[in-house]
């Protein structure tokens, strides 16, 4: 092997400038030649491939995306949105309601302002609504109502929140929530001041 290229070492150092400029150069583009036959070619020709897919997907989406339905258009979210929007709006009115009898000298009576709470809590249970004649001491004869209500505590919670807000000139005389049983119960006497239970 050694004398084969000390042979070819020899042969090389034979030749004319000319003719080893010609061969560095004939061997240069014989390297770029297998170098972008094994290595160039196969990268452009998976780019271009690429960018082929990722057109021919970008033309799928669209023709996709229309032939999706419009929002809001007879989708099953779009109907329980409508829904929701209906209770919404009764919920509203019934709001608006209470309000304007509480506006228009207590108008309504407790009770009945109660009871239309306690609807939007559908997980309580009325136990009882009674209606507490004055006492022969009270100097500003009021009348008070008793409610009580059996459920889970946090529903309890939620009413007691629900008709402090809905009533703002509620006055609590008693509130009582008895644990022992399942569920517990809450008991609570009201009044509003000036008004008619």
């Amino acid at each position: 092997m050694k004398a084969r290229w000390i042979r070819l070492a020899r042969r090389l150092n034979s030749l004319s400038v000319r003719e080893r400029v010609i061969m560095a150069v004939s061997l240069a583009a014989a390297l770029a030649a297998v170098v972008d036959a094994l290595v160039l070619s196969p990268q452009f020709a998976a780019q271009r491939a690429l960018v082929d897919r990722m057109r021919s997907q970008g033309t799928e989406l669209t023709r996709l995306r229309s032939q999706l339905p419009v929002p809001g258009a007879g989708t099953p979210q779009s109907s329980v949105q409508r829904e929701l929007a209906g209770h919404r709006a009764e919920l509203a009115s019934v709001d608006a309601a209470i309000a304007e009898r509480l506006g228009a000298g207590q108008a309504a009576s407790l009770p009945e302002l109660l009871q239309r709470v306690l609807r939007r809590h559908e997980r309580l249970a009325l136990l009882k609504l009674d209606t507490v004649p004055p006492k022969a001491d009270d100097a500003a004869a009021r009348r008070s109502v008793e409610i009580q209500l059996a459920g889970r505590y946090a529903d309890l919670a939620d009413y007691a929140a629900a008709i402090e807000r809905q009533l703002p000139g509620l006055r609590w005389a008693r509130l009582d929530i008895d644990a022992g049983p399942q569920p517990p119960v809450m008991t609570a006497r009201v009044w509003l001041p000036g008004g008619a239970p």
